[in-house]
C-alpha cells in the first residue's frame, strides 16, 4: 500500500454518492498494490476487501485443472521473489520493489543467462519508454520479466543472474457473488474483474464501483428485478461461473460489465450487446448521451472485449454491454496509463468515478421504474380538465411533447420507449405519466419486453432453451 492524502474532496461534490465514492477510494488504497493474479492469495485478499462488508456475499471455488466448457481452470500462482543481478552482484531488477517486474504467471527461472536471452524474456514498451508494463502469460507459459525501455537499453553486461522463485500451486480459483432478490426472478447481471496486479482503473476500480452499486440497491425497501453481481478473475472467472450456472441463463435479462471508470480526460463509452438494441443497450446509450451527446457507442466485440465477449458468444447468448472510459482507437490502447505502473490511485479521476456510479444507479432506476401505461381514455385526454396541461412558457419542451406522449400511451410502449421517442429524459416523462395515473387516466402493466420485435432473442441466439422455457425479456 502507498498511503497518500485523499484527492477525493476536491473532485467530488456534496452528493448522495459522496460516501460511496469515499469508500471506493479507501478500498482501492488497500487492494490496488496487491499482486492480484487469476488465482492467488492476493486475489483472495482483494476479494475479501470488496465483499467482506456486503451481506450475502459468497465465494465460489473452482478446482485448478477442472474443465469449464472448452477452457481449463489454471493453478494458483504464487510469486515469492524475483531478482536480476549483474556480474558484480548488483541487483538491477527486484520484484520486491515493483511486482510488475515479473510477468504474471511466469514460470520459475534460476541461473546465469546471456544478455541476448535475457532481452528475449524482458518485456518493455518502446512507445512509453519510462513505464514498467504489466504483462501476463496465463496460458502460453514461459518465464518473463518486465522493465522500462530505458532500463532495458542500459543493460550492457554479457550475462546476468536471474532468480524467479514462483510456483504453480493446486487449489481453487475464486469468484465472488452477490444476489439481491427482487419481486421477480428475472435478473440483471453485473460483472467486474478483480485481477491485474498493481492496476487501478483497469479492472479492480470497476469492481469497486459495482460493489457500491450493490450496496445502494441492497438499501432499497424493495426491488422489482433480481440483481446478481460477479467479482471475477477476468474471463476465466466468468467462464467458470457460467459452467455451473447454465440453469440460470433463461432468467437473465442482460447485464453490464464495468471497468476503467475513472480515466482522466475521457468520457464514458459504451460497447453494445450483439443485439445492439435491447433495452439494456438503449437505456445505457440514452443515459450516456444525456451526459455527452458525442459519447462513443460501439458494436459488440469492437471496443473493450472482456467478460462481455464470452457472455454474448453463441451458446451463452446474453445481451451484456460494457461501460468504461476507454478511448476508441486511442494511441495507448484504452488510456495512456493502461497496463503499466502508471495506472495508480493517484491518477484516478474521482469525479469520473462518481459519474460512472451515478449512471449505473440511474440505469437501475429506469429498469425499476419503467412500466407500460395503459390508457383508460379514448382518443386524447382533456389534460386541462385534470390539471395536467403544461404551460409552454414554463416548460416548453414538455409542452411540445404532450400530444406525442399521449399518443404513445397505447398499452404496448413502456415509459422508457415513450421517453426515447419524444427525446425527453426518462424521469421527466415518467413523472408526467405518473401524474396521469394519479388522475385515473392511466393504468399499469409490467414492462417485460427487453428485445425489439424486429430483432428478437431467437434471431441472434444459438443456445437451446429447455422445452417449454422462454428467455427472459424475449
Amino acid at each position: 500500500m502507498h498511503p497518500r492524502e485523499s484527492t477525493l474532496s476536491a473532485a467530488v461534490g456534496d452528493t448522495g454518492l459522496r460516501a460511496h465514492v469515499e469508500r471506493i477510494e479507501q478500498t482501492l488504497e488497500r487492494v490496488c498494490f496487491l499482486n492480484r493474479a487469476l488465482a492467488n492469495d492476493d486475489f483472495d485478499r482483494a476479494l475479501e476487501e470488496i465483499g467482506g462488508s456486503l451481506p450475502g456475499f459468497e465465494v465460489q471455488g473452482f478446482p485448478s485443472g477442472s474443465s469449464v466448457f472448452d477452457w481449463r481452470v489454471p493453478e494458483r500462482w504464487e510469486l515469492r521473489s524475483a531478482t536480476v543481478r549483474d556480474p558484480a552482484g548488483r541487483v538491477v531488477i527486484d520484484a520486491a520493489a515493483q511486482p510488475l517486474h515479473v510477468v504474471s504467471y511466469s514460470l520459475p527461472k534460476s541461473g546465469r543467462v546471456p544478455r541476448a536471452e535475457l532481452l528475449e524474456h524482458l518485456h518493455s514498451d518502446p512507445a512509453r519508454p519510462d513505464v514498467v508494463p504489466y504483462r501476463y502469460a496465463f496460458y502460453e507459459r514461459d518465464w518473463g520479466l518486465c522493465c522500462s525501455e530505458r532500463q532495458k537499453q542500459s543493460l550492457d553486461q554479457e550475462w546476468y543472474e536471474v532468480e524467479i522463485d514462483a510456483a504453480d500451486v493446486p487449489g481453487d480459483l475464486h469468484v465472488g457473488e452477490l444476489v439481491l432478490p427482487g419481486e421477480r426472478s428475472e435478473t440483471i447481471l453485473f460483472v467486474g474483474h478483480v485481477d491485474h496486479a498493481m492496476q487501478a482503473n483497469d479492472g479492480v476500480l470497476g469492481a469497486l464501483v459495482l460493489a457500491e452499486l450493490a450496496r445502494l440497491l441492497a438499501g432499497r425497501r424493495s426491488l422489482t428485478w433480481t440483481y446478481r453481481f460477479l467479482f471475477v478473475p477476468e474471463r476465466i472467472g466468468t467462464i467458470a461461473w457460467l459452467s455451473r450456472s447454465q440453469e440460470l441463463l433463461p432468467r437473465i435479462l442482460g447485464g453490464v460489465v464495468c471497468e476503467m471508470p475513472g480515466v482522466r480526460g475521457q468520457s464514458l463509452s459504451l460497447q453494445l450487446s450483439k443485439w445492439g438494441d435491447t433495452k439494456i443497450d438503449r437505456v445505457l446509450q440514452a443515459l450516456l448521451r444525456e451526459i455527452d451527446p458525442a459519447a462513443p457507442v460501439l458494436p459488440c466485440w469492437k471496443h473493450v472485449v472482456n467478460d462481455d465477449g464470452f457472455l454474448n458468444a453463441p451458446g451463452v447468448d446474453l445481451p451484456v454491454a460494457s461501460v468504461s472510459r476507454s478511448a476508441p482507437e486511442g494511441p495507448f490502447s484504452h488510456f495512456p496509463e493502461y497496463h503499466s505502473d502508471r495506472d495508480t490511485p493517484e491518477r484516478v479521476d474521482w469525479k469520473g468515478v462518481e459519474e460512472t456510479l451515478s449512471v449505473l444507479v440511474r440505469f437501475c432506476d429506469v429498469l425499476e421504474r419503467d412500466r407500460v401505461p395503459v390508457p383508460t381514455y379514448v382518443g386524447e385526454p382533456f389534460l386541462s380538465k385534470h390539471g395536467l396541461w403544461v404551460d409552454w412558457r414554463l416548460d416548453p419542451g414538455l409542452n411540445a411533447a404532450l400530444e406525442e406522449i399521449c399518443h404513445g400511451i397505447d398499452g404496448r410502449q413502456s415509459l422508457f420507449d415513450i421517453s426515447a421517442a419524444v427525446g425527453l429524459p426518462f424521469g421527466q416523462v415518467a413523472a408526467f405519466v405518473e401524474q396521469m395515473a394519479a388522475a385515473g387516466l392511466v393504468e399499469w402493466s409490467p414492462a417485460d419486453r427487453f428485445y425489439a420485435s424486429t430483432n428478437s432473442w431467437d434471431a441472434r441466439a444459438a443456445r437451446r432453451l429447455p422445452e417449454g422455457a422462454r428467455q427472459a425479456g424475449a
